[in-house]
């Protein structure tokens, strides 16, 4: 049990999700969250929930699978590459021997 904690909760009833009911967010402490009106984080926080909807793709993760094709690709060029000097060389020394 924790003692002498406090933490601020924004609690959001409607979310527009077919999935989530409710969504509860909690405050950072700082001067941003002082300064910050209750309608800005209202504001703030269905901006949130409308960014990071499940079953969207996500630029991130777009990102990643260009990183993993782009290495993909380097790693088939390196194989290739190899096979073929591999293949000069045996067909070389073939011919000297």
């Amino acid at each position: 049990m924790v003692k002498g904690c406090q933490k601020k909760i924004i609690h959001l009833r409607d979310t527009g999700s077919d999935l989530f009911e409710e969504a509860y967010f909690i405050i950072r402490p700082g001067k941003a969250a002082l300064r910050a009106s209750e309608t800005d984080m209202v504001r703030e926080a269905r901006r949130i929930l409308e960014n990071n909807r499940l079953g969207e793709r996500r630029p991130s993760s777009d990102k990643r699978k260009r990183k993993r094709r782009g290495a993909l690709i380097l790693f088939s060029l390196g194989a290739a590459s190899s096979g073929v000097i591999s293949f000069l060389i045996f067909i070389l020394c073939r011919l000297f021997s």
